[in-house]
């Protein structure tokens, strides 16, 4: 399927589509209230910057939390500059950036442990967004006169989201060796003496990692406390006055079932706009608000992808070998 045509021609669409959307939503701000929300925002550009950054600090510093013996910080760092740099840039980037890091490590540090401890990362990081999502639309569906299909939406998404934190807490507090793999029912024709293996393996690293759980979950903390802390300095920007808590809160959860929902879509072009000028309409937030507030995103996330693909090139690697590890 890889470079396939069928592939390339869905990519081209997701493009296009995205592209409209990103015009539609532009249309209907108008280049004047951009203008001026850009203005008000400028000033305090850098801080955003800041505050981004110490995201990808805490959500490095998280992944190195479970390793007894971690590679250096820096070189850490820079692979999740080169991850985040795949993600953005390609297609399907989930499914490409997070090996992308490990991709980016191999040949110069040990990356079995490290390998093991990004899996797990992913796991606990994916349990933080459920509970983020949960909150903030629960929040939303609570206190706002939502229309019928936001409240469909948010609805959904709690659902969903308390389903994947339930397979999640049911999966980590399995023990193999007492209640039997999940894989024992799997159809006899798939490969279960390796996916065993493969179980054993990472049950028993997440085994040696109890006593640095409470790390990681501090680093993942911050990352959400740095990302409602985003918004709230934006909402700022934009309205001169300090904002609601809870509504910095309910687009920063907002911004995460985007984030989820739309993962196929570079930098989730269009679909951010829109899903979160949906939001601070029902909010009651200025016009544009939402709009803007994706601007911004896009702006620092162009900001970090360049600096990723710096990185990259730096390492004598491309997008392309790290997007096929």
């Amino acid at each position: 399927m890889r470079g396939s045509p069928m592939r390339r021609t869905g990519a081209i669409l997701i493009v296009i589509l995205a592209c409209g959307l990103f015009i539609y939503s532009l249309s209907r701000v108008g280049a004047a209230d951009l203008a001026t929300g850009f203005r008000q925002i400028g000033w305090g550009l850098p801080l955003i910057l800041l505050v981004s950054g110490a995201r990808l600090v805490a959500r490095t510093f998280a992944w190195r939390a479970l390793l007894a013996t971690p590679p250096p910080a820096r070189a850490m760092l820079e692979a999740t500059l080169a991850g985040e740099a795949v993600g953005n840039l390609v297609p399907l980037g989930p499914l490409a950036g997070e090996p992308a890091k490990i991709a980016y490590l191999r040949g110069r540090h040990d990356i079995t442990g490290t390998a093991a401890a990004l899996g797990l990362e992913n796991v606990f990081y994916s349990l933080t967004i459920a509970s983020v999502i949960v909150a903030g639309m629960s929040l939303l569906v609570l206190t706002v006169a939502l229309p019928d299909e936001l409240w469909t939406i948010a609805a959904v998404a709690v659902v969903a989201m308390l389903g994947l934190v339930a397979g999640i807490l049911y999966v980590l507090m399995r023990r193999p060796a007492d209640a039997g793999s999940i894989l024992d029912r799997l159809p006899s024709w798939l490969p279960a003496a390796r996916l065993r293996a493969l179980e054993a393996k990472a049950y028993a690293f997440y085994a040696s990692t109890r006593g640095r759980l409470g790390r990681m979950f501090a680093c993942e903390a911050l990352f959400h406390v740095f990302g409602v802390a985003e918004v709230y300095i934006v909402l700022w920007l934009l309205a001169g006055a300090p904002p609601s808590l809870a509504d910095a809160f309910i687009l920063e959860s907002a911004g995460r079932v985007i984030n989820v929902a739309f993962r196929f879509v570079p930098m989730r072009v269009g679909v951010e706009e829109v899903g979160s000028e949906a939001v601070a309409s029902v909010l009651g937030l200025a016009t544009g608000t939402g709009v803007l507030l994706g601007l911004t995103r896009k702006v620092r996330v162009i900001i970090w992808t360049a600096l990723g693909v710096i990185v990259i090139i730096r390492r004598g690697l491309s997008l392309r070998s790290l997007s096929n590890s």
